[in-house]
């Protein structure tokens, strides 16, 4: 715009249709028992999950006038997300207890089992995302839910909006200050079918809203190329209002939420690295972390009113709740310590030692006034060594690290609370101390020109040490969530020239990754068996590359697959697996001004 102001907007827009299809389950099996909703122009099929509709816009101004110690960087950005709930699919049916509606005869209904389970490898699900139309026999009482109760709308959607601003000024030639302060606010709703089914176990909707603030300042010297010193401070802090409505017919739970949420997070941290030689160097930092979070919580009965404390009526193990507040408090001093040396220009190798935690809290999701709980800080040190290497006259690219990761107190989610007056929970709990060894290595070859190949391997070792916690039911010979013994993937591209008229670029990648479990308490339930996945890319790239357009299919193969399973037999007699997508298509088209 000038010689000292500049300017940057960027734009997105992502539509893909959804791959789940939600089937009327009495339009499916007129012969049930149970009556369809209706009929539309899509015959049985009534709504679809996994669908994405985002838009987002980005600017960024600049400012650094000519010959001034001063440059002031501006972004802001805007998002609309629109999307659907995740694709889900029912994989285990088995709660006696839960009955479709039958007026006058609460015990003649059709019991939640595995007719509610769609045909295997089907992109389709019976989740009705409501309530109404079922029984429930609460400790051996039955208790009946009329049809046209609590609907929810199948989606996943997020509107939010943030601003930035960084302050570079030079004091001199040695010593610089830059700000960082930040604004974001988002809002947003999302929606829990858990049984998959016409039938009600558990349904929720709820509305998010989270407003932060940010601000970071730094000081950084340079003493004659020998130490580069950084000091600074961080400042966080948020409020996040959690609103919607919970229905749990076998807890006799049908509830309005309306939780405040305050988060502060204040930090001072020193960074410095000593150039002992031109090839050899010393890195040191600490940082202080100051945490407080609160949480208030607010239940409530439909209408407004307070849950009542009478045995066996709606919401009564809620009673209390309303008005009770939790906080965690706590600090954390974090280190730092490593060296590298550069033996050439093709080989460098460092090794290192820190330490970090992932903050406590206060479980968010109590269904009774015990369940109120604070959960400590996770703790990790970290022991690493690695080399990166530019081989074959900068032909070949290699990196390679070996790390041991030593866990104090893990954090992992609990569903079953015996020691509370409801046994369903979900509470997020210190399990013990646990080690994960591995190494990973990456590899770039660029053999010829326009030719490129990348793979990279991973493995990693969990075991724990100790369980300090028994309630958590996890026992020594478990591993954490998500954790896969294997990764690898491979991908491979060729830049061909046009002769003039543009390029045009194939390419092809395949990832894989061995079993992993999706729950602390591991069982066959919950183990995930990814595919070997393969994605491809066709690029034509205009002559002055300021445009391109892409084609490309992600899942080549086709392969049916669940990237999550959440298990809760114990609890509700349900277990449901996130799908993943099938082939796609997809076109980009990208535009530079």
């Amino acid at each position: 715009m000038s010689d000292s102001l500049f300017l940057r907007v960027s734009g997105v827009s992502k539509n893909v249709d959804g791959y789940m299809k939600l089937l009327d389950y009495g339009c499916v099996n007129p012969a049930s028992g149970i009556a369809p909703t209706g009929t539309n122009d899509k015959g049985c099929q009534v709504g679809t999950e996994g669908g994405i509709d985002v838009m987002a816009l980005r600017a960024a101004l600049r400012f650094a006038p000519v010959g001034s110690p001063l440059e002031v960087n501006i972004v802001a950005d805007v998002s609309k997300d629109n999307s659907e709930a995740v694709a889900t699919k029912l994989l285990y049916a088995n709660n006696p207890l839960v009955r479709s509606y039958v007026p006058g005869n609460p015990t003649a209904g059709i019991p939640f089992d595995s007719r509610f389970i769609t045909a295997s490898k089907s992109y389709t699900s019976y989740a009705n995302y409501a309530t109404g139309g079922n029984y429930t026999t609460v400790f051996g009482i039955p208790t009946q839910v009329a049809p046209g109760g609590f609907s929810a709308s199948p989606t996943s959607s997020v509107k939010s909006w943030g601003i930035a601003g960084t302050i570079d000024y030079d004091l001199s030639d040695m010593l610089k200050l830059k700000s960082i302060t930040g604004y974001r606010k988002a809002d947003g709703t999302s929606a829990i079918d858990v049984d998959g089914s016409p039938l009600a176990i558990l349904l929720q909707q709820f509305n998010y809203s989270h407003e932060q603030f940010t601000q970071e300042l730094r000081l950084s010297a340079n003493f004659n190329d020998a130490v580069d010193l950084t000091v600074g401070g961080f400042y966080y802090k948020a409020t996040d209002l959690l609103s919607g409505r919970s229905a749990i017919p076998t807890l006799l739970f049908d509830f309005l939420v309306d939780d405040v949420v305050k988060n502060r997070s204040a930090s001072a941290f020193a960074h410095a690295e000593f150039h002992v030689t031109d090839a050899f160097n010393v890195i040191a930092g600490l940082r202080y972390t100051d945490d407080k979070k609160t949480y208030n919580y607010s239940r409530r009965n439909i209408d407004g009113s307070l849950p009542s404390g009478a045995f066996f009526t709606p919401n009564f193990l809620l009673a209390g709740l309303d008005g009770l507040s939790g906080t965690f408090k706590g600090d954390r001093l974090d280190y730092r310590l490593g060296v590298n040396y550069r033996w050439n220009d093709q080989l460098m190798t460092y090794a290192q030692v820190s330490t970090g935690f992932k903050g406590g809290g206060i479980n968010p999701r109590p269904s009774a006034p015990d369940q109120v709980q604070t959960f400590g800080p996770e703790k990790l040190t970290t022991y690493e060594a690695g080399f990166k290497a530019d081989l074959m006259g900068r032909m070949l690219r290699l990196n390679g690290a070996v790390f041991l990761n030593d866990y104090k107190d893990m954090q992992l989610v609990r569903y079953q609370c015996p020691e509370s007056v409801v046994f369903s929970c979900s509470v997020p709990s210190n399990a013990g101390d646990a080690r994960v060894l591995g190494w990973e290595l990456e590899a770039s070859l660029r053999p010829t020109d326009g030719l490129s190949i990348d793979a990279s391997a991973g493995y990693l070792d969990f075991d724990y040490k100790k369980i300090t916690n028994p309630a958590t039911l996890v026992t020594k010979n478990m591993i954490a969530p998500f954790i896969s013994k294997w990764q690898l993937s491979a991908g491979i591209q060729y830049e061909a020239d046009l002769a003039g008229s543009g390029t045009l670029t194939p390419r092809i990648d395949w990832s894989w990754r061995s079993n992993y479990f999706y729950n602390a308490i591991n069982n066959a339930f919950n183990q995930i068996n990814p595919p070997h996945l393969v994605n491809a890319r066709l690029t034509y790239q205009g002559p002055d590359k300021d445009w391109s357009l892409s084609l490309g299919v992600t899942n080549l193969l086709d392969s049916y697959y669940y990237a999550g399973k959440a298990e809760n037999v114990g609890s509700f007699g349900v277990v449901s697996g996130v799908v993943g997508r099938p082939r796609e298509w997809m076109i980009t088209a990208k535009k530079s001004f």
